[in-house]
């Protein structure tokens, strides 16, 4: 691991000799470039002054930032319990801390395209949400599904998609409606192709919210 580096800020002296602080000199000039190698191309390369990549350190507590600056950093969020790449930005709301890299993958790997299995979430940059999921239709009425635990959003719900993915005992056939929207659940209506028969056929849905 490298550091620390030797430095020493108050060389030369004005009454130095060159000759007795060349190695003190040399020194500073070997830990600052020492230090700008780290993540960055070499003094001596033609990229220089590029990075090759970007380590951010975990933060505890997390970094204050001047208002209005943008900035990233690493912090241990609280739903994946795994170190994620914080974005510092400010929205319409003020300044917000958004886990951008923060999804369901931090936990478990959703099974694609199974009923049942595709519970789900993932955190844009933006501060906007995704969620995903499926539920079973109702033979005897609308229905109202909850959203819970990671799924959930801070405030409202944006859209919603609703996908038919099977066909229940109930109709040959089927589509599915959404109403009556709130911040963390909605009602979903199945029903066959007239809509005079509600359906029991499997749905999957796709929510955007914050």
């Amino acid at each position: 691991m490298p550091g620390p580096f030797i430095y020493n800020a108050s060389i030369p002296q004005a009454a130095d000799l060159l000759s007795v602080s060349q190695g003190d000199i040399r020194d500073n000039f070997g830990g600052i470039k020492s230090l700008v190698d780290i993540d960055h191309v070499s003094f001596a390369s033609a990229d220089a002054g590029k990075h090759i990549k970007v380590t951010l350190p975990v933060q505890a507590p997390a970094p204050a930032f001047v208002a209005g600056e943008v900035g990233m950093y690493s912090f241990l969020n609280p739903t994946t319990n795994k170190n994620e790449l914080y974005v510092n930005k400010t929205n319409n709301s003020g300044i917000v801390q958004i886990a951008a890299t923060s999804s369901i993958l931090g936990n478990a790997n959703p099974i694609p395209g199974t009923f049942g299995d595709t519970t789900g979430w993932t955190m844009l940059p933006s501060g906007i949400k995704m969620v995903w999921g499926s539920f079973p239709g109702s033979p005897i009425g609308p229905q109202t599904i909850n959203l819970v635990g990671a799924q959930q959003f801070g405030t409202t719900i944006l859209s919603i998609q609703l996908t038919v993915i099977g066909t229940g005992s109930s109709a040959g056939q089927a589509l599915a409606r959404v109403r009556n929207i709130s911040a963390n659940s909605f009602q979903a209506v199945v029903s066959d192709v007239t809509g005079t028969t509600y359906s029991n056929s499997n749905v999957m849905f796709l929510a955007l919210g914050y």
